[in-house]
């Protein structure tokens, strides 16, 4: 399937990346604003099965190739990065079954993930002031939306997330400390900022999910002096600062509490996981207060699985 079938513009063209086993075509829209300013690259469908990025990605085309007048600087938007996999419906690449939003910086003879990552970076990363993506829940997963940073140590880049955070209009955010070895913390030292954005759950294309996204990167482009955008009036969100990740042991049932409250609460029970040939289970338990940033809805489980991402 074409992914721009239903998306046809005149400022996007398709760029052919060698995978190592197959050629696939990869969307690509370079949009010069009116001035001299920063350069973002903002990708979608680096998980093939995270609908409002993408969608969000092919709304920035429309909005901005329309109006150039509107913005400084040049907005380059990959809509569709892991082509592959949304052909496949998943989040990862079906070639490798790898998740290509995990390397950085790849290796252009490597394994196919590899090898698009490494065209991503070499191609229109590399070089560029910021890069800011686009994620959603995937097709099993609830979420709450936020936007993701990181703290560098990197001064200009530690000034972008809290300009950008301060205006960004979310209830809450996650501004975790990059370690030396992280994308953001490699990015962060060659000068370009990074940002993870989380908007819409279980594949919803619901038009709400895909505003959130758009707004979200006019924010950034704010923050980086791409729009005159005033500043919000709306309170600064809640920054959360650490991630607690709890997993499936072993593979089995998952059964989500239900109803499920995402604002989290220290002893209180997350679900249950239970083995296929038993019928009781055993709790899972919030070990601390906290945001729960995503988790799974469907039942079942993979040892493993992330079971709920907890935010705090």
């Amino acid at each position: 399937m074409n992914p721009l079938h239903f998306f046809r513009h005149p400022d996007l063209k398709v760029e052919a990346v060698d995978l190592g086993n197959r050629t696939v075509r990869v969307p690509v829209a370079r949009i010069e604003g009116s001035a001299p300013g920063p350069t973002m690259v903002v990708t979608g469908g680096m998980d093939g099965d995270e609908y409002p990025g993408i969608l969000a990605a092919y709304e920035l085309v429309r909005r901005y190739a329309s109006d150039r007048s509107a913005f400084r600087g040049t907005l380059v938007v990959l809509p569709i990065v892991n082509v592959p996999g949304w052909e496949n419906e998943s989040s990862q690449n079906p070639d490798d079954r790898q998740f290509p939003k995990y390397f950085y910086p790849g290796k252009p003879q490597g394994r196919p993930t590899e090898r698009l990552v490494s065209w991503l970076v070499e191609t229109h990363v590399r070089g560029t002031d910021a890069w800011y993506d686009l994620h959603s829940g995937a097709i099993t997963e609830g979420l709450q939306p936020f936007p993701w940073t990181w703290s560098s140590g990197v001064k200009r880049v530690d000034e972008l997330n809290a300009a950008f955070l301060a205006r960004c209009g979310a209830p809450f955010a996650l501004n975790e400390r990059a370690s030396p070895t992280s994308k953001a913390g490699a990015l962060a030292r060659e000068g370009c900022w990074y940002v993870l954005a989380e908007s819409g759950a279980r594949a919803s294309t619901h038009p709400d999910d895909v505003a959130r996204h758009v707004r979200w990167v006019e924010g950034a482009m704010a923050a980086l002096g791409m729009l005159d955008r005033p500043a919000p009036t709306s309170p600064a969100p809640k920054v959360l600062h650490e991630v607690t990740y709890l997993y499936a042991k072993d593979a089995g049932l998952w059964e989500l509490a239900q109803p499920f409250n995402p604002h989290v609460r220290k002893g209180t029970e997350i679900g249950r996981t239970r083995a296929l040939d038993r019928l009781d289970g055993s709790p899972l338990i919030a070990p601390c207060d906290g945001e729960a940033l995503w988790w799974k809805e469907t039942p079942s489980m993979r040892h493993d699985d992330i079971l709920c991402a907890i935010g705090h």
